[in-house]
């Protein structure tokens, strides 16, 4: 079966496959998974921000690959602000 007849995902899905390759799975402390939404979490807020990136770009009416695309793609962005930022403090 190719991706393109999968279904779409949920949320929860995103989240899921993020969280299994985050350290420690802290994205399910800002994540209720059976809920299927956000909520208040404590000890690490680079996984609270993942959370909540996600959460706002998901669109369940996404094909499940411009869904993946999405994800990434917020991701990525957040990548290169941090990136910026550590080369700022380099700088010093």
């Amino acid at each position: 079966m190719t991706t393109s007849r999968l279904k779409a995902l949920t949320l929860a899905d995103l989240l899921n496959a993020a969280n299994k390759r985050y350290s420690g799975g802290y994205l399910s402390r800002y994540f209720d998974f059976k809920a299927g939404r956000s909520i208040r979490g404590s000890g690490d807020t680079l996984a609270q921000f993942v959370v909540r990136e996600l959460g706002e770009g998901f669109d369940s009416t996404y094909s499940r690959e411009r869904q993946v695309a999405a994800a990434v793609q917020a991701l990525e962005r957040a990548k290169e602000d941090l990136q910026c930022a550590i080369d700022g403090l380099r700088e010093l």
